[in-house]
């Protein structure tokens, strides 16, 4: 399963030129909306097939961006179901939801190069290092470190935070 998303996540960077989740969005016609959501940090629908991501604008840009990325892992795994629904998210990187998880595993390898972090991890950085060296949240280095360690490669799982942007 995640080295399906994780292909999907690399084939949409290569094919948007780069690992920005707005440009990504646009690129694929997906109309991107800001508005004040409360908690919710941001949604993904599809209406009269046009597919729409809102994201909290009272978020931090920082946090905009994965959500941004959080957002088009749901495009792109659960468009269908987001036809019938909109899919709503209040925490990110919340352990509980298949599909909440399998769109944090986009986002990190949409917005992470495997490479770099590996080249972080061999100078010995720590996770939280390298998510400052990347500009990022240290769960999505733990997403690519625990790729990375079910693919053959001897790294220590990272534990993610479970209250992460609560």
């Amino acid at each position: 399963m995640s080295d399906r998303i994780a292909e999907a996540a690399k084939k949409l960077a290569k094919k948007s030129g780069g690992r920005d989740p707005y440009k990504a969005a646009d690129a694929l016609g997906i109309h991107i909306l800001n508005y004040d959501l409360g908690s919710l940090k941001g949604m993904y629908s599809v209406i009269k097939r046009s597919r729409f991501i809102i994201i909290n604008a009272s978020m931090p840009k920082s946090v905009r961006r994965i959500v941004c990325a959080h957002e088009l892992g749901h495009d792109a795994l659960h468009r269908d179901a987001a036809a019938d629904a909109i899919i709503t998210d209040k925490v990110l990187f919340g352990l509980t939801a298949r599909r909440e998880y399998e769109a944090n595993i986009f986002a990190a390898h949409f917005l992470l190069d495997e490479d770099e972090v590996v080249e972080y991890i061999d100078e010995g950085m720590t996770a939280d290092q390298i998510a400052a060296a990347m500009r990022t949240d240290v769960n999505l280095v733990s997403i690519i470190v625990e790729a990375l360690s079910t693919a053959g490669r001897r790294y220590n799982y990272i534990d993610r935070k479970a209250n992460f942007l609560k």
